[in-house]
């Protein structure tokens, strides 16, 4: 081994930060203001390799789990509108009804795509590769819908059910399009896992970055 390599390790199984990051008991515990934590705890295996490269994909392969962090829980009040079809583009735009409604949208990331920590001790870095940011669900306060007709012939019995289709799709759209919801349900994510982190980092690897690299 070179020097470079002895001086960037990329942590084994079982070590200490993951075993922090998956053991601790904060994991079910932490709460940051519009985050939601929703995991089955987990056990990291116990036996040393101390010449194995691991993932975490590779450490958990034998744990029967499903692990999913939320990290973002955002309120939302929109409304639907809902357009006449029209027979030309140049045709000027009608509404039939405008519905509005309130909603919850949880994003979040799956755990254990999280890779596995890499210790740069000359740099004082630890990087963590971070898999993509999704929404994980959409749910619409159907009590909440009210809507305004436009058009009064779509005002008829059993629409209430196509406007409840329509807010579900419509809330699931307008969250996924918006940008900075994705960068805030990121940082929440990275505050989290600093959070469950940081006494082991402070005890053994103190004064060193953590860098997070999204994919």
């Amino acid at each position: 081994m070179n020097e470079n390599e002895k001086q960037k390790e990329e942590i084994t199984q079982p070590n200490d930060l993951l075993k922090a990051l998956y053991s601790s008991p904060q994991f079910m515990k932490i709460v940051i203001i519009g985050i939601v934590v929703v995991v089955l705890l987990i056990s990291i295996l116990t036996s040393k390799k101390s010449e194995t490269r691991y993932s975490i994909t590779s450490v958990l392969k034998d744990v029967n789990v499903i692990s999913e962090l939320s990290t973002l829980l955002v309120s939302y009040n929109s409304i639907y509108v809902a357009e006449e079809p029209k027979k030309k583009e140049t045709d000027k735009t009608m509404y039939k009804y405008y519905t509005a409604y309130d909603g919850l949208v949880t994003f979040g990331l799956d755990l254990k795509k999280v890779g596995v920590p890499i210790i740069d001790n000359d740099g004082k870095k630890i990087t963590i590769n971070m898999p993509e940011i999704k929404l994980l669900d959409t749910e619409v306060d159907h009590n909440s819908l009210e809507t305004i007709y436009v058009n009064k012939k779509y005002d008829i019995e059993g629409s209430l059910i196509d406007r409840r289709k329509e807010c579900d799709e419509d809330l699931r759209t307008k969250a996924n399009s918006n940008p900075n919801i994705y960068r805030l349900a990121k940082e929440n994510a990275e505050d989290t896992i600093k959070n469950l982190l940081n006494p082991i980092i402070n005890k053994q690897y103190n004064n060193y970055e953590i860098v997070f690299i999204w994919r």
